[in-house]
């Protein structure tokens, strides 16, 4: 008996981690995925943020800052940034499965509010017709994963953690998003 298997685009958006952590994860998730009958296509997102290094891909979120308020700005800055970012890795690539882990998991997490995706896409001055081919590319995706989360590890003694530096970052999305 022959099985079927389809082919599911799978696009992994992950953490902050030099590039043999990000592929060995990708391919972790490539076989969990594929132990639902199907064939996971593993495609890895390049962050829009890169470093000097050069085993690291690079970083999706680094609010850097002195003081709260600074670190709070650049957040909003990076993140309507990644967010157009991953909707042109969504455009280019296509999948079917989205899996966003680690800072690659906020943002995967953040696009999941409409309202914040638009956001992010008016405050960069996106044309229509950009946006019309995102609002299509993004009709194909199917599924979100959002595996851990986390903006950047912080110690207890840090002013706040990563979800309230988020909500200080997006105050219309969150806000409207707990309700």
């Amino acid at each position: 008996m022959i099985e079927f298997r389809p082919q599911v685009r799978v696009l992994y958006v992950g953490p902050f981690a030099v590039d043999y952590v990000v592929q060995k994860l990708s391919q972790k998730w490539k076989t969990e995925l594929e132990e639902y009958s199907m064939t996971a296509n593993m495609i890895v997102a390049d962050p829009p943020f890169h470093m000097d290094d050069l085993e690291c891909r690079g970083y999706w979120l680094k609010p850097e800052g002195k003081d709260f308020e600074k670190r709070v700005k650049s957040l909003r800055k990076q993140l309507a940034t990644a967010l157009i970012w991953l909707m042109q890795e969504i455009e280019k690539h296509r999948p079917r499965v989205v899996i966003g882990e680690g800072q690659g998991g906020v943002v995967v997490g953040m696009s999941s509010f409409p309202i914040i995706l638009e956001r992010a896409c008016r405050d960069r001055a996106i044309t229509q017709l950009q946006m019309a081919t995102y609002r299509q590319a993004w009709s194909g995706v199917a599924a979100l994963f959002i595996v851990d989360p986390v903006i950047l590890p912080f110690s207890n003694n840090a002013q706040s953690a990563s979800i309230g530096m988020l909500r200080s970052a997006s105050p219309d999305g969150m806000e409207s998003a707990s309700h």
